[in-house]
């Protein structure tokens, strides 16, 4: 979000080089015309190689077929009550709420909790 202040992404650490970042989107700024807004989820890897994936998008609606103008991933956010688990790290973001102001989410890793974030 292009908006001083808050905290605009959280980071769950997986793994020396993994981790998870929950990134609060809106409609604004260069991102004016978001597709979908609230919570965008990546999973970075810093030991993969530019062109083998370093970023992947975790799509919270792989099946939803985007307006006209819109691509796949352009609705992959995570809306209110959405709750994204990895079982292999135990990683989980779950978002609590959203509106105009930003989103609350939570993050943990193997039943304890991690990050706090809003904005």
């Amino acid at each position: 979000m292009e908006r001083p202040g808050g905290t605009k992404i959280a980071v769950l650490r997986t793994g020396e080089t993994t981790a998870y970042v929950a990134e609060s989107r809106r409609a604004e700024g260069n991102d004016q015309g978001a597709c979908s807004t609230g919570v965008l989820i990546y999973k970075v890897d810093s030991a993969a190689r530019t062109g083998e994936g370093p970023v992947r998008i975790i799509n919270a609606n792989p099946t939803a077929t985007p307006p006209t103008g819109c691509t796949q991933l352009d609705m992959a956010a995570y809306a209110p009550g959405r709750t994204f688990t990895d079982p292999d790290t135990g990683a989980r973001i779950d978002v609590l709420a959203g509106g105009r102001a930003g989103d609350v989410v939570r993050l943990s890793k193997a039943g304890r909790s991690a990050a706090h974030m809003d904005g």
